[in-house]
């Protein structure tokens, strides 16, 4: 028998057990006063009747909104104007960039990762990106956002959200560096929800004596802090309009752009969404695609063999708008979300989790053993009435980072494509020079975040300033 000393205590085993997870509580009696408190707390965090809805959806029923092969149609990839092909455009759109950049409208928003990532020892923010100064990925985004708030003379607020593990180690690092030059107040470091993991039978996993197996909600999870009671009124009044999200990994993401804005902000959107082209068919990337007539990603997993496979008429692949992560979402939208009560599907994930077996002792299972249950932020991308994706070229704008070695998709691969980007607006911008994959090139965002910025600086000679570094020969 359990004892508690309050009536909280007592609700919050009560909602467990009434949903037949009582079995978090064996061996309540040899916990610590302090674990004891700790396990009431993780309890009382949880959405017990959420669970048993997910569980009987996702496990009980197998009840399952994957589409059917067939069903869904290639989505209809834009190009962001160009000065060559639509000069006015282009222009229009700049400025209208431009001037919400400098009146403060965009909140900068960065899914930072978490402890879901297992192949490395370290927060995703800390990895070593520079090609030549090793810089975390963290400097390089908070130079991004130094180098905008000094170009448009306007201080850019930034939240990033992690996982509760990882909250204290982000937020003192970035405190130690003196936030890379941005003003405190403007960086925002929030914790991740959590959720518990379930094993196949629906039933919760504990990792250790009192402590349930959680795992972060997904990145879906992000915009979920955004519709917080109060959250979108404070934004208002700080005079936000837009929310530019993306993705810690990715050391390519372009933060300044303003004709991406622009276009945005002309022709009224909800939701913007960068995309590039598969590379092939097992690329382990979300996918546009139109579904009854709606725009929406489906991620890899959750697409049909014949769709991931599909070939349009050319022999590329039909399905060919890969998810980068970024995207612009209006606040207007996202207010509407909440006053709407819309609520992200949740998708159940396989998993392998390390759990308490018999005896107290840790399990640790060699393939998938139990599911999360997570919400993508891309999933509110079908309720938005005005959506629009544009294709970028990933060379420039899509290097993500998902393990620490072994070619593509590493931190190997992402050093060498922002090395192989900065020789390249070295040979666009300085007469003479040739890219070379066997020297290490780095450029500062606080000399140049393009090509075109960098030869304003540098008219045909390399310039004589900070800013620019070379690796040794390879």
């Amino acid at each position: 028998m359990i004892k508690l000393t309050s009536e909280a205590e007592k609700v919050c085993v009560a909602k467990a057990e009434e949903a037949r997870q009582g079995h978090i509580f064996n061996g309540w009696d040899t916990l610590t006063p302090e674990a004891q408190r700790t396990l009431i707390a993780e309890v009382g965090s949880v959405d017990f009747r959420l669970l048993e809805r997910l569980v009987h959806e996702h496990l009980d029923t197998r009840e399952t909104s994957l589409p059917a092969p067939g069903l869904l149609r290639p989505a209809i990839e834009e190009n962001l104007p160009r000065p060559e092909t639509s000069r006015e455009d282009f222009e229009l759109c700049r400025t209208l960039g431009e001037y919400s950049f400098r009146n403060g409208e965009v909140l900068f928003v960065t899914a930072a990762g978490g402890s879901s990532q297992p192949l490395f020892d370290k927060p995703l923010g800390l990895l070593p990106v520079g090609p030549v100064s090793s810089k975390s990925l963290l400097q390089l985004f908070a130079e991004k956002i130094h180098a905008s708030n000094r170009r448009y003379r306007r201080s850019a607020r930034w939240t990033l959200v992690c996982h509760p593990g990882e909250r204290a180690v982000i937020a003192a690092f970035l405190k130690d560096q003196g936030h890379f030059g941005l003003p405190s107040a403007d960086v925002n470091v929030t914790d991740q929800d959590l959720f518990p993991i379930v094993d196949r039978r629906g039933k919760i996993l504990l990792s250790a004596p009192g402590r349930m197996a959680m795992s972060p909600t997904g990145h879906g999870g992000v915009l979920h802090r955004m519709l917080e009671d109060g959250r979108i009124e404070a934004l208002e009044s700080a005079g936000i309009r837009y929310i530019f999200y993306f993705h810690i990994d990715n050391p390519l993401t372009q933060l300044s752009d303003a004709v991406f804005l622009g276009q945005h902000i002309k022709d009224n959107l909800d939701v913007s969404s960068k995309v590039v082209r598969r590379v092939n068919p097992a690329e382990k990337v979300g996918v546009f695609c139109l579904r009854n007539g709606s725009l929406q990603v489906i991620e890899h997993t959750e697409l049909a063999v014949e769709d991931r496979d599909a070939r349009a008429a050319d022999g590329s692949l039909a399905f060919a708008a890969a998810n980068t992560g970024i995207h612009l979402f209006s606040l207007s939208f996202l207010r509407r979300l909440r006053e709407d009560g819309s609520q992200l599907p949740f998708h159940c994930v396989d998993k392998e989790t390390s759990y308490l077996g018999r005896g107290n002792r840790v399990v640790r299972p060699s393939r998938p053993n139990s599911f999360k249950f997570v919400t993508y932020a891309f999933d509110a991308i079908p309720f938005a009435a005005r959506t629009r994706i544009v294709r970028v070229e990933r060379e420039e704008e899509f290097s993500p980072i998902k393990c620490p070695s072994g070619g593509s998709g590493s931190l190997e691969s992402a050093r060498l494509d922002l090395s192989r980007m900065y020789g390249r607006w070295l040979a666009r911008a300085v007469s003479g020079h040739e890219p070379r994959d066997d020297r290490a090139v780095e450029i500062s965002p606080l000399l140049a975040e393009s090509a075109e910025e960098l030869k304003e600086k540098a008219p045909g000679t390399l310039p004589k300033c900070g800013g620019i570094l070379f690796g040794g020969a390879k």
